[in-house]
């Protein structure tokens, strides 16, 4: 196997011929995300950390939730726990089982990150505030977090609330 840019590659003659190893086949080697107190990340590592969180999101594998977020964090303007976090990621996956994040723009300013993603999926419990009507939907995500240390340390976001209520026709 050879990693390039994140990538991981299989055989010669798989790259020759130009073929990517499947997402369930790639094996990653993860260097410690944590950075030494006080560093800071740069902004090519800070958008290689946000691609492996979203990769970790769509995964499921929230139990690698501390990868990514300080034990103590601002979640949506209050204070909460990497196991807040995770229990709340593992809800949003009860109501949406099939939700994705597919990012579409990424901004850095220090330890700021700004991201646009697209969020699509299909309600099976209410999810913001819109009850499942059995339609899937594409929405317009925005999200704010700073990183301190190697991770995240605030997280927010909105959502476009009236184009989800449109989709499922409420």
């Amino acid at each position: 196997m050879v990693s390039a840019g994140g990538r991981t590659f299989g055989t010669a003659r798989d790259r020759a011929s130009g073929l990517r190893i499947r997402a369930a086949e790639r094996t990653r080697v993860r260097l410690p995300l944590r950075k030494p107190e006080g560093m800071t990340m740069s902004a090519a590592g800070l958008r290689e950390f946000y691609e492996d969180h979203i990769e970790m999101l769509n995964a499921r594998e929230f139990s690698r939730v501390r990868e990514f977020v300080d034990d103590r964090i601002t979640y949506f303007g209050e204070p909460a726990t990497d196991d807040q976090v995770a229990a709340a990621l593992t809800g949003e996956i009860e109501k949406v089982p099939d939700l994705r994040w597919e990012l579409t723009d990424f901004a850095v300013d220090g330890d700021n990150i700004a991201a646009r993603l697209i969020n699509t999926g299909t309600p099976v419990k209410e999810w913001l505030g819109v009850a499942p009507t059995g339609a899937s939907f594409e929405i317009v995500e925005y999200a704010i977090y700073k990183v301190r240390d190697g991770r995240f340390v605030h997280m927010t976001n909105l959502h476009d609330a009236g184009a989800l209520e449109r989709q499922l026709d409420v």
